[in-house]
C-alpha cells in the first residue's frame, strides 16, 4: 500500500541528475552585451542563442539553476497551450500573430528535441509523442475539436479511436483521443544543466546565488544591481517568470500563481512497465481534474495534481495521487511514492505567453501556463532575436510583444483555484456516472 511522503524541497531530478555543475561565483562588477535575470529553461535558451550569434552575455541566478519550475516540472514536452488552441490565439491576438503563435508553439517540442541532439545533451529524451485522450464519451467532441485544429497546421498528429488509444495507453479506460508525435518528455534538470553549461563553453557566464535586486537604465546602458556588485549590459533580459513581480512589477501583477504537486512512484514491476505507454508517450487527458502520466527512465510512474482541500496539501497529496494513478491505470496495487515535491505555474489571465518591454533594450518574458518546457524554448529564442535585432524583431517574434492585462483578484487567486477545481472534479463525477463508467474501471491489454 502507500505510505505518507514528505513534500521534499527538491524534486526527483536533483535525486537523479548526477553531477551539478559548479557555477561561476559573482564577486565584483562586470559588464556584458546582455544580461539574462533567470537561469530556467527561458533565460539559457536565450543566452545560447545570444553567445551563438556571438554576443558577451552575463546570466544571473538567483540561486541554482532548477531550483524553481524549471527543475520541479513532471518533463512533459507538450508542443501546444493547455488552455488555447489556434484558433483562441487568432480570436485573442488577432489572424497573422495568432496563426504565428500556433505555428511557432507547436514546433517547440521539436526545438527542445533538436537543441538537445545539436549539443549532444543527455537528457533522457524521449521523443515518441504527447497523447490526449478522452475520458468519457462526452468529452470525445472537445478533444477531437482540439485535434482538427492542430492537423489544420499541418502538424504531425493522428486521430485515435477507442482500440488504438487503449493499445498506446495501455488499458481500456479511454475513449477515444489523439497523439502528437513531436512531444514527448526529457529529464528537465539534465537538459537544463547541458543548456547552462553550453552557454558557458561558449564564453557566457552563469551566475548562481546572485539575486538581482533592482535595475536603472541610464546613459543608454542597463545596470542591474546585486548584493555583490553590478552588471552593465546593453540589453536586459527578464527571465524569472512567477518572480518576475520581483523586479517588474507590471508583468508580475499578470501572472496568477498555481501550486502544483508532482509525485514519482517507485519502479513500477516489469508486467506494468511493460503493458503501459510502451512507447513512453507522456499522457493528459482533459478532465477538469486533469489526469496526466508518464513513466521515467528507471519506470516511475509521473504524475501530477492541484490539490482541493487543506487535507489534500502535503503528504496526504502524495497519497491521492498515487492512488488515482492505480484507479486509472488499473494498477494490482497503489504504487509506493518514492518523491513528492511542489512547483508553481505562471497563470496568465488570458493563458497565453507574452512579452513585456520595459524599457529600450530591455523585456521581460512569461510563457509556463503550466505547459512550460515546449513554449520556453519558443520564449527564449525570442527574446534573445529581440537581443540582438532590437525594435525590428518586435513585429516578428512568435510571442507578441505587449501589455498583459493584470489578473483581477490576484491575491484570492489560490482559492479561486481550488474553487474551481472543486467543481470541476464534482462535472468528472456526474459525467462519470452519466456514461455509467467508474473511473478506474479499465481492463489490462495485452
Amino acid at each position: 500500500m502507500s505510505h505518507a511522503t514528505p513534500v521534499s524541497d527538491h524534486s526527483l531530478w536533483w535525486d537523479t541528475v548526477g553531477v551539478v555543475p559548479e557555477w561561476d561565483r559573482f564577486d565584483c562588477d562586470i559588464s556584458a552585451d546582455v544580461c539574462v535575470v533567470g537561469g530556467g529553461f527561458s533565460g539559457l535558451t536565450a543566452a545560447l542563442k545570444l553567445v551563438e550569434s556571438g554576443a558577451s552575455v552575463v546570466v544571473l541566478e538567483a540561486k541554482e539553476p532548477g531550483y524553481a519550475a524549471s527543475g520541479r516540472n513532471a518533463g512533459f514536452v507538450v508542443p501546444n497551450i493547455a488552455k488555447v488552441d489556434p484558433d483562441g490565439m487568432q480570436y485573442l491576438l488577432g489572424k497573422e500573430k495568432g496563426t504565428r503563435l500556433a505555428h511557432a508553439i507547436s514546433r517547440g517540442g521539436e526545438g527542445v528535441f533538436g537543441t538537445a541532439r545539436r549539443l549532444g545533451i543527455d537528457c533522457d529524451a524521449v521523443e515518441t509523442g504527447w497523447i490526449q485522450p478522452a475520458a468519457y464519451p462526452g468529452m470525445l467532441d472537445t478533444v477531437h475539436a482540439r485535434f482538427e485544429q492542430w492537423k489544420s497546421l499541418g502538424r504531425p498528429v493522428e486521430w485515435l479511436d477507442r482500440v488504438e488509444i487503449a493499445k498506446v495507453i495501455g488499458c481500456e479506460r479511454f475513449v477515444g483521443g489523439w497523439i502528437d508525435r513531436s512531444g514527448g518528455g526529457i529529464h528537465p534538470l539534465k537538459y537544463l544543466f547541458g543548456l547552462g553549461l553550453a552557454v558557458r563553453d561558449l564564453g557566457g557566464s552563469v551566475y548562481s546565488e546572485t539575486p538581482a535586486t533592482g535595475f536603472q537604465h541610464s546613459d543608454g546602458k542597463w545596470r542591474v544591481k546585486t548584493s555583490r556588485g553590478e552588471v552593465l549590459a546593453e540589453t536586459l533580459l527578464i527571465c524569472t517568470n512567477i518572480s518576475t513581480g520581483q523586479l517588474d512589477v507590471s508583468a508580475g501583477a499578470s501572472l496568477m500563481p498555481a501550486l502544483i504537486y508532482q509525485m514519482a512512484t517507485k519502479p513500477l514491476g516489469k508486467a506494468d512497465s511493460e503493458r503501459l505507454t510502451p512507447g513512453r508517450q507522456p499522457v493528459s487527458d482533459v478532465q477538469n481534474d486533469v489526469f496526466t502520466f508518464r513513466i521515467d527512465a528507471d519506470n516511475r510512474l509521473i504524475t501530477g495534481g492541484m490539490p482541493v482541500f487543506p487535507w489534500d496539501d502535503g503528504p496526504g497529496m502524495g497519497t491521492r495521487m498515487a492512488r488515482r494513478l492505480a484507479s486509472e491505470l488499473n494498477l494490482n496495487e497503489v504504487p509506493q511514492v518514492e518523491k513528492l515535491w511542489t512547483g508553481v505555474a505562471a497563470v496568465t489571465t488570458d493563458f497565453l505567453p507574452g512579452i513585456r518591454q520595459i524599457g529600450p533594450g530591455a523585456f521581460s518574458g512569461v510563457a509556463c501556463n503550466a505547459r512550460g518546457i515546449a513554449s520556453t524554448h519558443v520564449l527564449g529564442n525570442d527574446l534573445a532575436a529581440l537581443a540582438l535585432k532590437g525594435d525590428p524583431a518586435r513585429d516578428l517574434t512568435a510571442i507578441p510583444v505587449r501589455e498583459i492585462a493584470a489578473a483581477p483578484f490576484r491575491r484570492v487567486a489560490p482559492l479561486a483555484t481550488r474553487s474551481w477545481l472543486w467543481w470541476g472534479r464534482r462535472r468528472d463525477r456526474i459525467l462519470a456516472r452519466n456514461t455509467k463508467i467508474e473511473i478506474g474501471n479499465c481492463r489490462h491489454v495485452e
